[in-house]
C-alpha cells in the first residue's frame, strides 16, 4: 500500500507535510511592483499535479478603512503549478500609494488526499514617497517656474537596489492654480523619462524641471498660465516598465484621468503639497518730483525694482476724459504711456506745437513695472498741474505791394494779417475781432472758427480790408479748445471784410 502521506507523480514518491507546502509569504514594494516570495516545504514541478495553487487579491475601501473582502480578484491559478517551483510572483497590475491583500490558496492535503486549500495572507501599501526639499523659484526674465527637489531616498539612496529590474522611475509636475470657481485649472508635466531598457533605473537629470507658459504638457492642451497668482506645487514618482516588450507608465492614484488625458482638480489630490509659489510682480516704490515744473520740464524717478525689464510711465490727465485717439482729432490720447528701462523719467513740454505737447490741466503719474509679459499694480501717485501758456497773438496791416505798413494807414491797407502761436493739443481756434467806431462805439464783432494747420508753431489768419478814412478801433482775441472732432467741421464763421457793413 502507499502511505497516507505520500503520493505517487510519475512513479516517483513524494513525500509531504499533510496539511500545508507552503509558508513564509513575504511582499516586498519594488517601486511600482509588488513582489511576494514564499517558500515551500516540498520541491514541485509542473508535474507535480497536486492541484491548483492560486493569488488574489483586494484593495481597502478608502472611506471605512477596511480590505473589501467580497472583491477579491484573480492574479493567476496555477493548475500547472508554475509558480510552486519559481516561488515567486511580481504583482506589476498595482496603483501607487494603496493598500493590498493578497490571498495566496494552496492545495490541502490530508492522509486522504486533498481536502480543501490553505490559504495564507499578506498586506502591504504600495509604493508612495513624496519628494522633499522641493524648491521652486519664478524666473521673471524668461517667465518660467525652475523647479528642483531631491531624487526620492528610497529607491535613489539605496542604489536601486530594491526596484524592479523592469521598471524606470519618471516624476510627474503637477501645478495648480488658485483660482476661485475654477475647478479645471490644474496641469502637469513629466521630467524626461526612460527611452529603452538600457537606460539607468533614474536619469541624474530628473529632479530638476523649468516650466512656462510654452512648455508643452503631458496630454497637451492647454499649458499653464503665469499669473499674478498663487500656484501649489506636486511632485509624484512614476514608474515605467518594460513587460513583454512593451514599455508604459504605471497609474497614479487619486488623481481623476478624464478625456484627452486631461487631469482637473476635484479635491482628488492626496498627496503631500511639495511647494508653492505666488507671482507676484513687485510694484514700483517711492516714485517722488525730482524737479518741479519748470520752463516746460518736470523729472521724477522711483526705487529701481529687481527683475523689472522695463516701466511703463501712465501720466493721466484728471481735467479730460479718459480715451484714445479719436477720428479727426489732433492729438487725443489719455492716459499717456510712456516706456522707460530706467528708473527716472523727465516730461519735455516745451515745443507745445508738436502732436506730443501735453495740454494745460491737472495730471496723475503712476508707475507700473514690467516683467515681460506680466505688470505690476501702480505704484504710488504723484500730481502736476501744467499752466495755461497765453497766445501770444500779432496783428499786421500789409498793403497793396504785400509789404507790411507799420505807420501813416491812409488808402494804402489790403489786408490784416493775424499771427499767434499754435498748440499740439489744440483741435479748433476762435477768432473773435470788436470793431468800434471813431466816437468809441462798438459796432459790429466778427467770429471766426480755424482748425489747427498740421503741427506748424504759428498759425496765420488773413482778412481783407475794406479802407474807410474815419477813424476806427479793432481788438482781436483768439481762444482754442481740445476736444473738438475735426470731422464735425466748424461753426458758421463771418465772411465780412473788417469794416465792410458799418464804415461810412
Amino acid at each position: 500500500m502507499i502511505p497516507a502521506a505520500s503520493i505517487i507523480v510519475g512513479g516517483t514518491v513524494f513525500s509531504v507535510a499533510p496539511t500545508q507546502y507552503v509558508n513564509d509569504l513575504k511582499i516586498d514594494k519594488l517601486g511600482l511592483t509588488n513582489k511576494l516570495t514564499w517558500r515551500n516545504n516540498e520541491t514541485f514541478t509542473s508535474s507535480s499535479s497536486i492541484g491548483t495553487i492560486s493569488l488574489y487579491k483586494t484593495t481597502m475601501d478608502e472611506i471605512t478603512r477596511e480590505y473589501m473582502e467580497n472583491d477579491y480578484t484573480a492574479v493567476f491559478e496555477d493548475i500547472s503549478n508554475n509558480y510552486s517551483s519559481i516561488n515567486t510572483y511580481i504583482d506589476r497590475d498595482i496603483s501607487l500609494n494603496t493598500f493590498y491583500k493578497y490571498k495566496f490558496t494552496v492545495p490541502k492535503w490530508t492522509s486522504t488526499g486533498i481536502n480543501g486549500v490553505n490559504e495564507y495572507y499578506g498586506t502591504t501599501q504600495s509604493f508612495y514617497e513624496s519628494p522633499i526639499n522641493t524648491n521652486v523659484v519664478f524666473d521673471y526674465d524668461i517667465e518660467s517656474f525652475i523647479i528642483k527637489w531631491d531624487h526620492i531616498d528610497y529607491l535613489y539612496k539605496n542604489s536601486y537596489n530594491n526596484m524592479d529590474e523592469k521598471s524606470w522611475l519618471s516624476y510627474y509636475i503637477w501645478i495648480e492654480e488658485e483660482v476661485i470657481g475654477d475647478s479645471n485649472n490644474l496641469v502637469y508635466y513629466e521630467t524626461t523619462p526612460p527611452t529603452s531598457i538600457t537606460d539607468s533605473k533614474i536619469r541624474e537629470d530628473s529632479n530638476t524641471i523649468t516650466i512656462s507658459n510654452s512648455t508643452i504638457r503631458k496630454g497637451g492642451a492647454s499649458n499653464v498660465n503665469m499669473n499674478l497668482s498663487k500656484y501649489n506645487f506636486y511632485i509624484t514618482p512614476t514608474f515605467y516598465q518594460d513587460v513583454s516588450g512593451s514599455t508604459f507608465p504605471g497609474n497614479i492614484k487619486d488623481i481623476n484621468l478624464l478625456l484627452n488625458d486631461d487631469y482637473v482638480n476635484h479635491g482628488a489630490i492626496y498627496s503631500m503639497q511639495n511647494a508653492n509659489y505666488t507671482i507676484i510682480a513687485p510694484n514700483p516704490k517711492n516714485l517722488r518730483i525730482t524737479s518741479s515744473y519748470n520752463n516746460g520740464k518736470i523729472s521724477f524717478e522711483w526705487d529701481e525694482t529687481p527683475d523689472a525689464s522695463s516701466y511703463i510711465i501712465n501720466i493721466t490727465n484728471t481735467d479730460q476724459t479718459i480715451g484714445t485717439s479719436l477720428i479727426g482729432s489732433r492729438y487725443y490720447e489719455n492716459p499717456r504711456q510712456i516706456t522707460v528701462n530706467t528708473n527716472k523719467y523727465t516730461m519735455d513740454n516745451t515745443d507745445l506745437s508738436i502732436k506730443e505737447a501735453y495740454s494745460p490741466g491737472n495730471y496723475s503719474i503712476v508707475v507700473v513695472a514690467k516683467y515681460n509679459t506680466l505688470t505690476s499694480i501702480n505704484s504710488n501717485a504723484v500730481t502736476l498741474t501744467i499752466p495755461i501758456t497765453p497766445i501770444n497773438l500779432e496783428v499786421k496791416f500789409i498793403g497793396q505791394d504785400n509789404l507790411t505798413i507799420t505807420n501813416n494807414l491812409v488808402n494804402g491797407v489790403k489786408r490784416a494779417q493775424l499771427t499767434w502761436n499754435q498748440f499740439g493739443y489744440a483741435t479748433l481756434y476762435k477768432l473773435q475781432i470788436h470793431q468800434y467806431d471813431n466816437e468809441g462805439v462798438e459796432r459790429e464783432t466778427l467770429t471766426y472758427y480755424n482748425h489747427p494747420n498740421n503741427y506748424n508753431k504759428f498759425f496765420n489768419k488773413d482778412l481783407d480790408w475794406d479802407y474807410n478814412p474815419n477813424k476806427a478801433r479793432f481788438t482781436c482775441k483768439v481762444s482754442y479748445t481740445t476736444d473738438h472732432n475735426i470731422n464735425n467741421g466748424v461753426p458758421t464763421s463771418s465772411s465780412n471784410e473788417l469794416g465792410e457793413q458799418w464804415l461810412v
